[in-house]
């Protein structure tokens, strides 16, 4: 599909979709210089944007996909590609950390929320 379909369905705006190819995020298929993209590149666009709701850097995310292909290769690492790939693993297993304490941060505030609710539900209630 072409930039502008893509655009659309991911939501990301297609100055952003030309930056991710400029930085190798986000690299389409050409055909005759234009972009074209797959559905392959729809669900990694959409990991990207929960990353990036997730607070991860765009490097960070490039990291990631790096980690991520690098693990589908494993016969392929030698002693410095598991360097990298160590400091990309810390970098992930940070991040899950800080996942699971907003975890818990909107577990009580979700808790919190519902208890208002009934409150306010029994007030409304008895009158």
């Amino acid at each position: 599909m072409d930039i502008g379909k893509f655009s659309k369905i991911t939501t990301i705006s297609i100055d952003t979709l030309r930056y991710y190819d400029k930085i190798k995020l986000l690299i389409p298929a050409k055909a005759n210089s234009r972009r074209m993209y797959t559905e392959e590149d729809v669900e990694k666009a959409l990991i990207i944007i929960k990353l990036k709701k997730l607070d991860f850097s765009l490097d960070e995310i490039k990291a990631f996909f790096e980690l991520e292909k690098n693990i589908e290769q494993c016969e392929d690492i030698n002693g410095e590609s598991v360097k990298d790939i160590e400091i990309c693993l810390k970098m992930i297993e940070l991040k899950y950390r800080a996942i699971e304490r907003q975890e818990e941060e909107l577990r009580i505030v979700k808790t919190a929320l519902n208890k208002m609710i009934i409150k306010t539900n029994s007030l409304i209630q008895n009158r």
